[in-house]
């Protein structure tokens, strides 16, 4: 590896979940400040592609680049057509009481 070449990503590689329950956390590679100035655009490319890099300043971890959440797709409309009924009195007004308990005034 070059000087200025970045490590190879984890290769499917986990670290023990701190905690000792639960699923193991996936490795993450950190960088100093002045390699992730120098490879911002392939570090990047890196998280987008699902990878968590971690940038130190000193050695001391300061940030984390991570992916974006994937958009859920669009809701699809009329799932429950003819499953659910809506009484005629739904669009009537809220007694007193309901309307207390919403605003904090009464508790239930």
């Amino acid at each position: 590896m070059g000087k200025w070449c970045l490590p190879p990503p984890p290769s499917q590689k986990s670290r023990p979940n701190p905690d000792g329950f639960g699923p193991e956390e996936p490795a993450m590679r950190q960088f100093n400040i002045h390699e992730t100035k120098s490879h911002f655009s392939k570090l990047v490319n890196a998280a987008a592609a699902g990878e968590e890099i971690v940038i130190a300043k000193a050695g001391k971890p300061i940030a984390r680049l991570v992916p974006l959440a994937q958009p859920s797709r669009p809701r699809k409309k009329g799932l429950l057509e003819g499953r659910i009924k809506i009484g005629p009195e739904f669009d009537q007004p809220l007694c007193d009481a309901v309307i207390a308990s919403f605003e904090g005034r009464i508790r239930p």
